[in-house]
């Protein structure tokens, strides 16, 4: 499926023939978003959360398979937002302790959840609906190029 012309201007690396997929990918929505840390999680064979992929500018910390808001994650399937340090809901979400809000985006691949892209922003309230909005957009856009990708050539 040859992407609309939108997607090709929100999302230029994903066009490329050269592309590396989580990390062009990652790449992408950690700039569509103005992130300041972001961490691409995979689901493994043995249903661990593992990093694939980390960006940003201050080292974090690792992801806990065990945290609450994964399981809730994989349950709703939706996009979460936490847009200030105060609400105690998942504290977790936020890697660094300078890091202010967050947004969890999962990736579903034909029904199976496969991926969470998890972005952090120094800024409280920065993950308004302009950038749910737009992070919806990709999630359903690298879904579909993660789906259709070569098995061998996907990282």
């Amino acid at each position: 499926m040859k992407p609309s012309v939108e997607e090709q201007i929100l999302f230029p690396a994903l066009n490329s023939k050269k592309i590396h997929l989580i990390p062009d990918l990652l790449d992408n929505v950690f700039s569509l978003t103005g992130s300041d840390l972001a961490h691409w999680y995979g689901i493994d064979e043995t249903g661990d959360v593992v990093c694939r992929k980390a960006k940003g500018i201050f080292r974090s910390s690792s992801c806990d398979s065990d945290a609450p808001w994964i399981e809730f994650i994989v349950d709703c399937r939706e996009l979460l937002v936490q847009n200030t340090r105060e609400n105690k809901v998942f504290p977790e979400l936020l890697l660094h302790k300078k890091m202010q809000s967050a947004l969890v985006c999962p990736i579903i691949l034909e029904g199976l959840f496969t991926e969470i892209i998890l972005l952090n922003s120094l800024q409280s309230n920065h993950f308004g609906q302009d950038l749910l909005n737009k992070t919806e957009e990709f999630r359903t856009y690298a879904s579909m190029v993660l789906r259709d990708r070569p098995q061998e050539n996907n990282e």
